[in-house]
């Protein structure tokens, strides 16, 4: 995957793990505006804020006459303030920027700033009284980003290419890992619509035949229907009557096999071919689909004391609702 590289547009200050003197003199650097001066001590801000706890110190190696500052969360020691009565009574992080040599690069001088992953180059002498690393503001020590394969944006401190990075580079953010497991797929069953022929005996002069005294639509199982006969009956959502065949728009109020309590209606839009059946009276998800079965179909019988019932499949139907369970 190519990456592009863009400019971001600010810098948090943070850690980035880089070391001082990773980026050398003659990186791609803009000087920004300068402070008057740095000569001399570094101002704190009101009195009345708290300090940060900075407590002093003396390098041995000086004869323990250079006094410096050791404040809790700086990158380096800081210098003795020269205002106030508390020579290491230092508000806040102030930014200081000191120059050092590079032994490895011909000992060429550059600025090294308190909390910046890297090096500045010194600054032109265009200003009175000058201080080569008299930096008030600094560039983006990762100006360039980029979106990786796995998602993570990467921070670059210059780029060759669309595609490589030059210099220190810090991971930005890290994109959460890709799922372990694909989504389980929502079961699958089988359930029919079955119409209903009532017959009843009749033995008027003497020969019994059997007369049809009901018709009815409903859904149940496909293994055993006999056993859920009126239980989900189909009716017109406008009419409310019972339905003797299927229609283009059937309402079963109570739902079918337990799913859809609040009413399942299902509906045709290409001439009774196909329906989608769905919850919450018809504005809910779709819990089946269904195809008329047409030539297909075939007759079940089911017995009763004083009643003959003939069943005839018409619709099949598959979805998120079990009625053989």
């Amino acid at each position: 995957m190519a990456a592009s590289w863009t400019l971001a547009s600010t810098w948090m200050r943070s850690d980035y793990g880089l070391d001082d003197g990773e980026l050398k003199p003659g990186s791609p650097t803009t000087p920004y505006p300068l402070r008057g001066s740095t000569s001399g001590g570094v101002t704190t801000g009101p009195t009345a804020r708290p300090t940060l706890g900075c407590v002093p110190g003396a390098d041995p190696d000086s004869g323990a006459t250079t006094a410096y500052c050791n404040c809790p969360g700086a990158d380096s020691v800081l210098p003795t303030l020269t205002t106030g009565t508390d020579e290491c009574g230092y508000t806040a992080i102030p930014f200081i920027c000191q120059t050092k040599t590079d032994m490895d690069a011909s000992s060429s001088v550059y600025c090294a700033c308190n909390g910046y992953p890297g090096t500045l180059p010194l600054l032109s002498p265009t200003f009175t009284p000058y201080d080569p690393c008299g930096y008030t503001t600094i560039p983006d020590p990762f100006p360039f980003t980029s979106t990786d394969a796995a998602g993570d944006v990467i921070g670059c401190r210059s780029s060759m290419s669309s595609t490589e990075c030059v210099a220190p580079s810090t991971t930005l953010y890290t994109a959460p890992p890709p799922p372990t497991s694909t989504p389980t797929a929502v079961p699958q069953y089988t359930f029919l619509m079955w119409r209903e022929f009532d017959y009843e005996p009749d033995d008027a002069g003497g020969h019994v035949h059997y007369v049809l005294s009901g018709l009815s639509f409903w859904a149940g199982s496909e293994q055993n229907p006999c056993d859920q006969r009126g239980t989900y009956d189909a009716q017109d959502p406008e009419t409310g009557e019972y339905l003797n065949g299927y229609s283009d728009s059937m309402l079963f109020k109570d739902g079918i096999c337990g799913v859809g309590s609040n009413g399942i209606l299902c509906t045709s839009s290409d001439g009774d071919k196909n329906w989608s059946c769905k919850n919450q009276g018809g504005i809910g998800n779709e819990v089946a689909t269904c195809q008329v079965l047409g030539d297909t179909s075939h007759y079940r019988g089911c017995s009763e004391v004083g009643l003959e019932v003939v069943l005839i499949e018409n619709l099949i139907c598959t979805g998120d609702i079990n009625c053989d369970a």
